[in-house]
């Protein structure tokens, strides 16, 4: 499915949301970028980065707003069209693929969306767990997403080939 990301001023209670998975950026584990499942509430304010499992999501907002983005990592989210000019280690992802800035001279971010700022992710040590979901990602439209991979005990099960852009997706229970 699409990947993307959305930074919304509202909150989306447990189970009010439809048609994608969400994640939260946990850190980064043996360059790979290591994302969490969400499975309760949408907090107002924070950036997610979702998998989209149908044409069209939908949700429906809580009573929770905030009026500024809550951006205390190195995921960042915006809720006006933003423009960055600094694009060393900035990252966002966009369709299939993981995008990398380096070689812009800016960025324009849309409202309610989110990047990621490599350099300031932190870094998980320990082997992966049981029920981590690998997917393949393309880095600036290359080598799009070629499948989805379970970690059965410590090992990932799978030969594909790793390459940049790969990302971890811990799910929860």
């Amino acid at each position: 499915g699409q990947l993307g990301t959305v930074c919304l001023p509202y909150n989306i209670p447990s189970g009010q949301v439809y048609g994608a998975t969400f994640y939260t950026l946990a850190g980064k584990m043996d360059n790979k970028v290591v994302f969490d499942e969400v499975t309760g509430e949408l907090a107002a304010g924070v950036p997610y980065l979702f998998q989209a499992s149908a044409e069209e999501i939908s949700c429906f907002p809580g009573t929770t707003i905030v009026s500024d983005p809550i951006n205390t990592g190195a995921m960042q989210g915006t809720f006006v069209n933003m423009t960055l000019t600094e694009l060393t280690d900035i990252y966002y992802f966009a369709g299939r693929a993981l995008w990398s800035c380096v070689d812009l001279t800016s960025l324009s971010v849309p409202a309610n969306r989110a990047y990621v700022n490599m350099a300031a992710v932190t870094t998980i040590t320990g082997a992966a767990s049981v029920g981590v979901r690998r997917i393949t990602l393309g880095v600036n439209g290359q080598n799009t997403a070629t499948g989805v991979d379970q970690v059965q005990g410590d090992e990932v099960q799978s030969t594909k080939v790793l390459i940049n852009g790969q990302m971890f997706i811990y799910r929860n229970g």
